[in-house]
């Protein structure tokens, strides 16, 4: 015997689905976001917030959020590399964090859906880091072997 959905269910999902399939997608928390933007980088975050712009049903907002998070690590990156001692990388994190933070509460708070469904562990997180560290570190060991042979 099906279970009917409680009252308002169906209302703050982004498409007309049971109540057992949105309790079986998952979305990440905005302090996931923040400790994704603190351990990898916006890009990180970025990620972290694709996934519940794509699960929310709004995939448009994508190239802005991807525009803001590049932007953000270029700016963070030149700044740290052409004055290391005036922008220390430590100091450049906390702006970094606080930008994502802000998006996504911006995006996220009053969106349809958002207490509809369960959240990710942030241990997820943590799997999400890594990854992008090993990606990032395999780019700079290969740029690095491609550079010293000119």
């Amino acid at each position: 015997m099906p279970v009917s959905p409680s009252p308002g269910t169906l209302e703050r999902t982004p498409c007309c689905a049971g109540a057992d399939e949105v309790a079986s997608v998952r979305l990440y928390s905005v302090p996931a976001v923040g400790l994704a933007t603190l351990l990898g980088s916006p890009l990180a975050g970025a990620f972290v917030m694709q996934h519940n712009f794509k699960v929310l049903g709004r995939g448009n907002q994508s190239l802005r959020l991807w525009s803001l998070a590049i932007g953000l690590f270029v700016a963070t990156f030149s700044l740290s590399s052409w004055h290391p001692e005036t922008f220390s990388a430590q100091l450049l994190i906390v702006p970094e964090v606080l930008v994502m933070l802000v998006y996504a509460r911006f995006c996220f708070s009053g969106s349809a859906g958002w207490q509809a469904h369960g959240r990710y562990s942030n241990w997820r997180v943590l799997g999400i880091w890594l990854l992008l560290l090993l990606v990032i570190l395999t780019t700079i060991i290969e740029l690095t072997l491609l550079l010293s042979l000119f």
